[in-house]
């Protein structure tokens, strides 16, 4: 009778997981191929081919995409836009005339370049939130060749070893590029899981690649990302931010003080030349005027090469001044960490820890702010915003006529 009751109960367990499966594979079937082949092209095609024609690969097919989806109805209303739009109008004219007014420096990046990838980037974003790219199968379509690129690292040999080593750099060209690329990428596709087994294996496979990239804010920054989802709906919203700075906190005192233990004991070298950079980098913070210097005046000149900043906020100040570096933290924050809500949906939730991510990351991690990742999680939490509850319940009551919002899921 025990024996029967157990094989009743191993078949039941085997029903589910069987269901799941086919759940999952029927999830990833749904999935708009081309736009799922683009974002593997965007790691893929721009790994192995970085520019063409003198211009980085991955800002063309960023382009082209933008081209083909005006021609595509989107699936979301977003309310959203009709806020961020102006303000990111107003902050890309601010920053053109700073940089235009500026004298750039030897080495400076082109900031009109720079300028028009920024501007790419949001252009892509607001594709992607409002549906007319898909950003489900974008997002997997990422995570695709992100997988693909560590066998690309280990067994086909692309990658930059004369710079980091064993570290998984593969198709990426830096270290901490990669590392807050896994980052991103995994907490996007944690959220667009549905059961516990499919969320755990994205988190297993997540850590293991952020592991090999060695980017030690890269994976404090998902484990605090995901505890972030975990806990936070049983916290009132003044103890949830308490816990984001204690967020800062820690991974500062971990620098500090346990940067080298264990596996990451062979860092003293790496870890002293980025504070050396971290110095040079602070005396010019403190040498640019309150209205900054320009784009692509963020890096130093140190050992007879060039370096970028490791702190984005420091970029986003040295070229844009106070202004700009207000502008990059606050649409941040409020777009995707919408700080003063208290009623979450899980895409809400997924949003708020993006947020709480690339924070953490552009404290550490060079360029944080208007790169692609970056880029990714703003249409993420845009296209959160169709399941706010409270959206979503005045829909119901007011019927279908209510604008300004559908809450139909990514294609």
């Amino acid at each position: 009778m025990a024996d029967d009751r157990a094989y009743k109960s191993s078949a039941h367990h085997g029903a589910r997981l069987r269901d799941r499966l086919k759940a999952g594979a029927q999830d990833v079937g749904d999935l708009n191929l081309f736009d799922f082949l683009s974002g593997f092209a965007l790691i893929v095609v721009a790994g192995l081919i970085p520019a063409a024609g003198g211009v980085p690969t991955q800002e063309l097919l960023i382009a082209g995409l933008v081209t083909i989806a005006f021609f595509r109805a989107p699936v979301h209303e977003l309310r959203v836009t009709r806020v961020v739009i102006p303000v990111f109008c107003a902050g890309f004219i601010y920053i053109a005339v700073v940089s235009a007014a500026a004298v750039p420096s030897p080495d400076a990046a082109d900031w009109r370049l720079r300028l028009i990838r920024i501007v790419a980037t949001v252009a892509y974003a607001l594709c992607l939130a409002s549906g007319r790219i898909s950003l489900k199968a974008t997002v997997y379509g990422f995570a695709a060749a992100l997988l693909v690129n560590v066998p690309a690292n280990y067994v086909l040999g692309v990658a930059y070893s004369a710079v980091y080593g064993d570290y998984l750099t593969g198709l990426i060209s830096d270290k901490n590029v990669a590392g807050l690329a896994y980052c991103v990428l995994g907490i996007l596709v944690f959220a667009f899981q549905k059961s516990y087994v499919s969320r755990s294996m994205t988190v297993v496979i997540t850590l293991g690649c952020l592991w090999l990239t060695g980017s030690r804010t890269s994976m404090a920054a998902f484990a605090f990302a995901i505890l972030w989802v975990l806990l936070s709906p049983k916290l009132p919203n003044i103890v949830k931010w308490v816990l984001a700075i204690g967020m800062f906190w820690v991974i500062d005192f971990i620098e500090n003080n346990y940067a080298q233990v264990g596996a990451f004991e062979d860092r003293a070298g790496s870890d002293l030349l980025r504070g050396r950079i971290d110095a040079a980098s602070q005396i010019k913070v403190d040498e640019s005027p309150w209205y900054g210097t320009g784009l692509g005046e963020a890096y130093v000149f140190l050992d007879d090469r060039t370096w970028f900043f490791h702190n984005s906020f420091w970029s986003a100040q040295v070229e844009g001044g106070y202004v700009w570096l207000a502008f990059a933290v606050l649409t941040t924050l409020v777009v995707m960490g919408r700080p003063f809500k208290s009623l979450m949906s899980h895409e809400l939730l997924a949003s708020q820890a993006l947020a709480v991510a690339l924070l953490l990351c552009a404290s550490r991690l060079g360029e944080v702010f208007f790169t692609l990742w970056w880029g990714l999680a703003l249409a993420y939490a845009m296209y959160a915003e169709t399941t706010d509850p409270e959206l979503v319940a005045l829909r119901d009551e007011q019927g279908p006529d209510l604008k300004p919002l559908r809450t139909t899921r990514p294609r």
